[in-house]
């Protein structure tokens, strides 16, 4: 399910995967936006179509039922007359019980300092 990054998205990976860039990484984006629960299925931002089931989106960043952060896409459709919303990984494992995403925040707007 993994198509190219972005560079964007490589640079947000990357600053996301070291613990303390996290942190503030996070910190940087949550006061200038909120959660958006997947409850409000027609705000997923999923556009692309290609050789997967439905829609997806970008790289988002998701949060679980148990609070955990993931980067990863959203899928939405429909299949068999029932309406799907998935969302896996960058290493392509679905990630389960998510309850909200947001879009991920440009590097640019981040101060680490």
């Amino acid at each position: 399910m993994t198509d190219k990054m972005t560079e964007l998205e490589k640079q947000a990976m990357e600053l996301y995967s070291f613990p303390e860039a996290r942190k503030a990484y996070i910190k940087g984006f949550q006061d200038a936006n909120q959660w958006i629960s997947v409850e409000k299925r027609h705000l997923l931002p999923c556009y692309e179509s290609g050789h997967w089931d439905g829609l997806r989106s970008d790289f988002m960043l998701l949060l679980n039922n148990k609070k955990h952060q993931h980067v990863g896409r959203c899928y939405s459709g429909t299949l068999d007359g029932s309406e799907f919303d998935c969302f896996y990984g960058t290493d392509d494992y679905e990630i389960e019980n998510v309850t909200h995403w947001m879009p991920l925040p440009s590097t640019e707007s981040i101060n680490l300092k």
